[in-house]
């Protein structure tokens, strides 16, 4: 017997091939750093910040780029044929630009607070609004290299007597002053650091000096 005849003999006896191509992925482990990216094939796919410095997988098929944590896709991207790409998604990229900003506000608070300790009934009332905090704290850090931390301090009294406990409010009661000189609030000189860069000091002549002998 031939192959030829045996196969046909066989034919009868074969299963059918799948109706879809079985998926063979390639599979990395991989640990990120520092930055919330993983590498594949000399691209960089962008992960969600909170799985920076865990234990993951890349699972790349000739589609796609799935990031997995034990067994969960965390990301996914549409695989890149390019070479030393950077593939991002904007959630992914909100949330980094979210924890950065987190990272910075409290401290910056600590200042306001420690300077102005009156501000902490704005920010319980921003909280209780559920509002970010992070532009009323850079507003008021402002505000105090501006004006000064007493006047301030009065301005955010005075924003809280009135009801209105919000930076705007305090903003609004400092640049007030400047246009009615009655009003109560007592300010002080508007040395902050625009008007220091705007100060131009006209340098003599060492020369001169000797005449005044």
């Amino acid at each position: 017997m031939t192959v030829e005849e045996a196969l046909e003999i066989e034919r009868e006896h074969l299963l059918a091939l799948p109706e879809h191509p079985l998926e063979v992925p390639e599979v990395r482990a991989t640990i990120p750093k520092k930055q919330p990216y993983v590498s594949f094939d000399t691209n960089r796919y962008s992960i969600p910040p909170g799985y920076v410095g865990r234990a993951l997988s890349i699972v790349a098929t000739e589609e796609t780029v799935r990031v997995e944590h034990q067994g969960e896709t965390v990301a996914e991207h549409a695989r890149c044929w390019l070479k030393h790409q950077v593939l991002e998604k904007a959630e992914h990229i909100d949330e980094l630009a979210e924890l950065k900003a987190r990272g910075r506000e409290p401290k910056g608070r600590e200042r306001v607070l420690v300077e102005v300790p009156e501000a902490e009934a704005i920010y319980q009332s921003l909280m209780a609004t559920h509002e970010r905090l992070q532009p009323h704290t850079m507003r008021l850090m402002r505000l105090i290299d501006e004006w000064g931390a007493e006047a301030v301090r009065e301005a955010v009294a005075l924003a809280i007597e009135r009801g209105t406990p919000r930076s705007d409010s305090v903003a609004y009661l400092l640049e007030k002053e400047i246009r009615n000189h009655d009003e109560p609030l007592a300010m002080r000189p508007r040395w902050g650091r625009r008007e220091l860069d705007d100060m131009k000091i006209r340098h003599h002549k060492l020369e001169d000096y000797d005449e005044l002998d």
